[in-house]
């Protein structure tokens, strides 16, 4: 059961990236249905401090000060916050991955923006948050 709802997580995941890549936003209904399936993980495993709530809320809390100050979409906000319940204790190790990851989305969209004459004013930032999750639930999965 715990590994169909890390898939599933996984998949809700690859549906946000790619709404956000496409249109720049992240559907509210994938924020709730990723939430819903942490609190179902969280009761399969019988702990419900196997939610990262501590890291969920730091994000939100930060992420909505750059939210309000234009530097950082709501959605991501709401997915990166989300995707942290499911990663308890891993905070620091999702936010490099992420910046890892959304530095080199930056460098290709900088690239692509050289090549087309073309400014990219926003970044869907969606799409690092999400396979930074997966990659971490997937190490988790194979870790055990």
């Amino acid at each position: 059961m715990e590994l169909i709802l890390v898939i599933l997580a996984g998949l809700v995941l690859v549906v946000a990236a790619y709404t956000d890549v496409r249109s720049l936003t992240i559907p509210n209904y994938l924020i709730g249905i990723l939430v819903v399936l942490a609190l179902i993980h969280a009761l399969v495993l019988g702990r419900l401090d196997a939610l990262g709530w501590i890291g969920a809320v730091a994000v939100l809390l930060v992420g909505l000060l750059l939210w309000r100050l234009g530097l950082m979409g709501a959605g991501d906000v709401k997915l990166a916050s989300a995707a942290l319940l499911w990663l308890p204790g891993m905070a620091i190790d999702f936010l490099i991955l992420t910046a890892i990851l959304g530095g080199l989305l930056s460098l290709g969209y900088l690239i692509a923006g050289l090549l087309k004459k073309k400014k990219f004013d926003k970044i869907p930032y969606g799409l690092p948050l999400a396979l930074a999750t997966i990659a971490i639930l997937t190490w988790n999965v194979i870790q055990g």
